[in-house]
């Protein structure tokens, strides 16, 4: 994607961790978009942030109908600030808390864009991996298809996406070690939240069944995406998807459906959320500066 040369921050948005903000960016040519700017603070260091300059170089060519493509990174008064593209829905975390529940058939439509995500991530073949991955990182949209944001950052470390990302991520990830394994267990702490109605809590037991009979299938898959030892796990998302597929893939809703949900009930809230440009904004006070160059970290060779 084109790097963006202007961009006017116009916007707070809520709590997450990092920092969340709306900007409208300006590339070439083109009329000014909205777009999502997450603020990683100077603090975590030149190693961090240069992963993360990185990694978002990387995979900004990455697109994908279900990711919220990454654009660039910038510098934003001495932090760095990654921007991607906007999503017009709201967060599964949001959708789980919703006093209008959203059936199992719509959670099932969620959580297969999630694994054709990591999926195509997965089929790379260059070891690219989700790591983190939190109900606020999925957005299910009002379009009927569910994005996820941040994607790809799996070599942040997790103090740097807040605390709660411990308890999602694989019990090897915490340890440095990647694989597609690790974003398996991580879909399954998703796939808990969903079908259990709660936050994951590793060694609680598994019944999905107390709200849909015929989801009693599911549980087995999930138990196994959420195996401590990876060797025992589904080998990617895709074989994960299709272990779903086998149980419950009749019951799976349409994005029609899924759709008309999100329209019925966050729709207000989503509208309210959007930023409409105001050509009186002075793009010219927050230029996009040159990219980033923050040097890597030095690396001293093994003994041999």
């Amino acid at each position: 994607m084109t790097r963006p040369s202007k961009i006017a921050i116009v916007k707070e948005l809520g709590s997450r961790s990092p920092r969340c903000l709306a900007a409208h960016a300006v590339r070439g040519n083109d009329e000014p978009e909205l777009v999502v700017v997450e603020r990683y603070p100077a603090a975590l260091g030149e190693a961090v942030l240069a992963t993360l300059d990185e990694d978002t170089r990387a995979l900004a060519p990455f697109e994908h109908a279900n990711v919220a493509t990454l654009i660039a990174t910038v510098k934003l008064k001495g932090d760095v600030a990654v921007l991607s593209e906007w999503v017009d829905g709201e967060s599964l975390e949001s959708v789980l808390a919703a006093p209008s529940k959203p059936s199992f058939e719509i959670l099932l439509r969620v959580m297969n864009d999630v694994l054709e995500a990591l999926g195509a991530l997965h089929a790379t073949g260059d070891g690219r991996v989700c790591g983190s991955l939190g109900s606020d990182d999925v957005f299910v949209g009002v379009d009927g298809v569910t994005r996820i944001t941040r994607f790809g950052l799996g070599r942040i470390p997790p103090d740097a996406l807040g605390a709660r990302r411990t308890t999602s991520m694989a019990p090897e990830y915490l340890r440095g070690e990647r694989s597609p394994r690790g974003d398996v267990y991580t879909a399954g702490t998703l796939l808990w939240e969903c079908f259990m109605g709660e936050r994951f809590s590793p060694g609680a037991k598994l019944d999905v069944s107390k709200r849909e009979p015929w989801a009693a299938g599911l549980a087995d898959v999930i138990a196994r995406a959420l195996e401590g030892e990876p060797a025992k796990r589904y080998a990617s998302a895709s074989e994960l998807a299709a272990a779903i597929a086998r149980v419950a893939s009749s019951k799976m809703a349409s994005r029609a459906v899924v759709s008309q949900w999100v329209a019925r009930t966050f729709g207000e809230r989503i509208e309210a959320r959007l930023v409409k440009y105001e050509p009186k904004v002075d793009f010219s006070l927050s230029n996009v500066p040159p990219p980033m160059t923050v040097p890597p970290p030095v690396v001293t060779p093994a003994a041999p």
